[in-house]
């Protein structure tokens, strides 16, 4: 990992941390997400006052089956081809 980018050098805050933070795992108590900028590896956890703690994470611990459950990446394109044959629509269906 290189050298933080400015925002994870500030620390992540609220409940995104920043814009450039993407979910990673999903666990019981807490999200992993990585910094799209720096690779920057953090977990989110919710306190009883209900505010998030932040905690930076070592490459170890965010490849750690304990991280939670993967999250598939975010897909580029809104819109997916359908495989063959699954592109009818109602009207071939009333037909």
């Amino acid at each position: 990992m290189d050298a933080p980018c400015l925002a994870c050098a500030r620390g992540p805050s609220g409940s995104a941390g920043h814009a450039d933070l993407v979910v990673r795992a999903v666990g019981d108590a807490r999200i992993s997400l990585q910094c799209g900028r720096c690779d920057s590896s953090w977990s989110r956890t919710i306190e009883r006052e209900g505010r998030f703690a932040w905690c930076a994470l070592t490459e170890r611990m965010a490849a750690s089956p304990q991280s939670g459950v993967a999250v598939p990446p975010r897909s580029t394109s809104i819109f997916r081809a359908l495989p063959t044959g699954m592109h009818r629509t109602w009207r071939d269906h009333a037909a």
